[in-house]
């Protein structure tokens, strides 16, 4: 039981609208009390703590030193994370690399999940004449949100 408005934002502002999610008891990103141990725990979440995306991508310059390091940002749903995508090196095969991060737009981003149960990742290349991604042949990715 939840006292009244004590479902807050970050401003603090009482929360208007929740998400219900079912929640494995060992997926909890804290324990829960000595002697609860539920199936099924129910989570609201009001707000996105982090991001973490993994996925694959060939030759994606954008390890340190690489021409795209620091350039590559992810976008859900047209919305800016803010979540640079650095760590894939040049010339290099099905190579799969995770990077996540706190999003500057949660609020948004969960807003935008909460309307049709989906997101879809897009990438920004801030100087994009300097190369090109080819995903033609498929894309894997896992997408978390905590």
């Amino acid at each position: 039981m939840f006292a009244p408005g004590s479902a807050q934002d970050r401003e603090g502002n009482a929360a208007t609208q929740a998400m219900i999610v079912p929640v494995a008891p060992d997926r909890l990103p804290a324990p829960l009390p000595p002697g609860v141990d539920p199936k099924l725990v129910i989570s609201l979440p009001t707000q996105i703590q982090d991001i973490e995306i993994s996925f694959v991508m060939d030759d994606g310059d954008s390890a340190p030193g690489d021409f795209d390091f620091n350039d590559l940002t992810l976008y859900l749903d047209d919305i800016n994370t803010g979540i640079i995508l650095n760590g894939w090196p040049n010339d290099a095969n099905d190579f799969r690399n995770t990077v996540s991060g706190t999003p500057l737009n949660g609020d948004a981003i969960l807003a935008a999940l909460e309307a049709d149960g989906k997101l879809i990742a897009t990438f920004s290349d801030a100087d994009p004449s300097d190369n090109f991604w080819d995903l033609s042949g498929g894309f894997d990715a896992t997408l978390k949100i905590k």
